[in-house]
């Protein structure tokens, strides 16, 4: 008796990689994998897997995702095996100096919420009343006395813009259709952390965090599906 197996057309398609050391010029494959997912969403079709691997990706511009798969073949963008991808949206310092015991002075332009070790620490009014877990902005001046004391560049710090920054818009702006996204994290958005619009997607397990406006924003969208998913801060 022969047995015949039935597979979906998006069984059949390619699989890509993302790291943070890879290079957008190489293949995407698992040996030579993309630095960015913008990469990799130009080389994708229906029915095609990213495999994004482990680790901090730094965004300083919003990625425009308008890649599209089909019903039967819909492209999947994922965490690869047990590994977590965050990408980020903070600001970043260049370099830290002790000013005094554990408080450290950067420079920094513009006006910033402040998160250490995924905790939003305290503004305070003046650089006398900084206790552990706070930080105090004068000018271009930020001083930050991190939880556990040392320099902030020992932490996992996240530089939060105040205000929405519409020329960046979003971490992840999606807009296609048929589109799996599962797995993902981004953090410290200074505008949405996921802004999508289309038919048929499913996003499942991923977590969007100290976004300055929403973290997760779908509109004019039809069939589609959020599951498990964590918004928060």
């Amino acid at each position: 008796m022969v047995h015949w197996l039935l597979l979906s057309s998006s069984a059949f398609g390619q699989s890509y990689y993302v790291s943070v050391s890879g290079d957008d010029n190489d293949p995407g494959t698992l040996a030579q994998p993309f630095a960015t997912v913008l990469r990799a969403s130009y080389s994708v079709a229906p029915g095609d897997t990213v495999f994004i691997r482990g680790g901090i990706y730094r965004v300083q511009s919003e990625m425009w995702i308008a890649s599209s798969g089909t019903v039967g073949a819909p492209i999947t963008y994922k965490a690869y095996l047990n590994e977590v991808p965050i990408f980020d949206g903070s600001l970043t310092v260049n370099a830290w100096t002790q000013q005094t015991g554990e408080i450290y002075k950067g420079t920094l332009a513009t006006a910033v919420f402040v998160i250490s070790d995924d905790v939003l620490l305290d503004e305070v009014t003046s650089l006398g009343q900084m206790t552990e877990g706070s930080y105090f902005k004068s000018g271009q001046d930020l001083y930050v006395w991190c939880r556990g004391g040392g320099s902030p560049a020992a932490h996992d710090l996240g530089l939060l813009k105040k205000f929405v920054d519409w020329n960046q818009g979003a971490i992840f702006s999606i807009h296609g259709d048929h589109l799996n996204f599962e797995g993902i994290t981004v953090r410290h958005a200074p505008g949405f952390g996921i802004a999508y619009q289309g038919t048929g997607s499913r996003f499942t397990a991923c977590t969007s965090k100290y976004a300055i406006y929403y973290g997760m924003y779908i509109e004019d969208s039809t069939d589609t599906v959020v599951t498990g998913c964590t918004v928060r801060d």
